[in-house]
């Protein structure tokens, strides 16, 4: 969710360290919220790390399929020779 800006922090400074796996790519898929100081604070952490993919959804429980949906499609488009995927 936008909102777990701590959570996606903590995993990046725990087990998907870039120094531990330095072959993996770390990407946190989510939708909009209707809070548009949350989507700058989105903008600015993907500006810093790179590793956020937003579609135009309501990021809500009951559209976690357009999430996994959204995920296999750029995992289709822009990692079509990698071996392993880990949705987590």
């Amino acid at each position: 969710s936008p909102s777990n800006y701590q959570r996606r922090s903590l995993i990046r400074e725990t087990w998907a360290q870039q120094s531990l796996f330095p072959d993996m790519r770390l990407l946190f898929m989510m939708g909009k919220v209707n809070d548009d100081s949350m989507m700058q604070a989105v903008l600015y952490e993907y500006e810093t790390y790179q590793d956020i993919v937003q579609e135009d959804f309501l990021d809500s429980y009951k559209n976690l399929t357009y999430k996994g949906l959204m995920a296999l499609k750029w995992i289709s488009t822009y990692c079509s020779q990698t071996n392993y995927v880990l949705k987590v």
